[in-house]
């Protein structure tokens, strides 16, 4: 596999946060309404407030001496600043089409973007045009985020490494111990089924880091996973989904708020490292709806992440030395296929990236 990826663990720096088209934040009770859920359609319990008393705190990069460890932070502490910034992220994302979906899909309307204190998940409430993320979920995906970033980071030393000349594979599994990312897997996939405070081993995120650090290119790669989760939301109310119709149809809706948000981020998106960065960001999407269906299994009223999985790879259209191939390769083996080692040296990215799509067809199929 090529070397582009140092390229795109470069490009990682362009402040996706900033955008000056944002959605209202605002503090809601709860509703009556209708959710057209991401993950599990489940109604929430409990809603929480937005609090204004959340210290940021310095940026410690990538390395684990120097963290900023937790003292029983609930996500909601730990997540309330990347909560902030992910009202502009949909507009971010495919900032020549911002004022498109500020216009013409959400007609000048106010929409609502709403902390939720419940399990991991994110959802819309159709009629009311408001958006819910939870602060387990925002962390869920944010430590999905930081396994991903970290793999490719590594993966990029490795290259500039001249005695990695001409090596075929990578071995992330000292990376994988040192760095913790067996832990921030696991809690992960703990917050799928309930919230729990922050484990004191990990990391707190910082939305201040600056966009070209350590941190602020992790921060960039999760608002993108990010945003095609919130983009997906955007589409079922959009596409005015219901609730009462049957488990067929609601199906067919998830997989049009699913087209609504690949084809979002992608259709304008050209052929550059533009392109490639938004790939990877819907990758660690994608990997996250894994993730959680392997916690909490399929539903009915939702297409297995598989055949979401099948759908969004076949609008990617990415060249043969793809980076965002190569390094969702690197997450999606190191997340979901860490022990076989059948996989086939020598290969381009795009080669790599068909077997991986082929193996995950094994791992997560019908």
């Amino acid at each position: 596999m090529g070397q582009d990826r140092l390229e795109l663990i470069d490009w990682l720096h362009n402040p996706l946060a900033k955008s000056k088209s944002k959605l209202h934040v605002q503090r809601r009770k709860p509703f009556d309404g209708w959710i057209a859920g991401f993950a599990t359609n489940e109604r929430p319990v409990e809603y929480g407030n937005m609090r204004e008393d959340y210290e940021p705190g310095m940026n410690a990069g990538l390395g684990m001496a120097n963290a900023r460890v937790s003292s029983s932070r609930s996500t909601k502490d730990a997540t309330h600043s990347l909560f902030k910034v992910a009202c502009s992220s949909p507009f971010a994302i495919a900032p020549e089409r911002a004022a498109e979906l500020k216009m013409q899909v959400m007609n000048t309307e106010d929409w609502t973007l709403n902390p939720s204190e419940t399990e991991a998940n994110f959802w819309v409430v159709v009629p009311d045009k408001s958006i819910y993320l939870s602060y387990a979920g925002l962390a869920s995906l944010w430590c999905l985020s930081r396994v991903a970033f970290t793999t490719i980071y590594m993966a990029s030393q490795i290259s500039r490494d001249p005695d990695a000349k001409g090596v075929d594979q990578v071995d992330l599994g000292q990376v994988w111990t040192e760095r913790h990312l067996d832990k921030y897997v696991a809690y992960a996939r703990r917050l799928v089924t309930s919230d729990e405070a922050w484990p004191e081993v990990l990391q707190v995120p910082d939305a201040t880091a600056a966009s070209d650090s350590g941190e602020g290119r992790l921060n960039n790669l999760f608002l993108g996973a990010l945003s095609w989760i919130m983009l997906h939301e955007i589409g079922h109310a959009h596409y005015q989904h219901s609730k009462w119709v049957g488990a067929d149809q609601r199906v067919r809706q998830e997989y049009e708020a699913d087209a609504f948000a690949t084809s979002w981020i992608l259709e304008k998106a050209g052929n550059g490292i533009d392109r490639e960065y938004r790939v990877l960001a819907i990758i660690v999407a994608l990997a996250w709806l894994f993730l959680h269906e392997q916690v909490k299994g399929g539903g009915k009223d939702h297409p297995a992440a598989i055949l979401r999985f099948r759908e969004a790879v076949a609008a990617f259209e990415l060249g043969p030395r793809s980076p965002a191939a190569e390094n969702g390769v690197y997450l999606l083996k190191a997340l979901f296929d860490p022990i076989s080692e059948d996989m086939p040296a020598g290969m381009k990215s795009h080669e790599a990236f068909d077997w991986m799509a082929t193996r995950m067809e094994e791992l997560f199929g019908q």
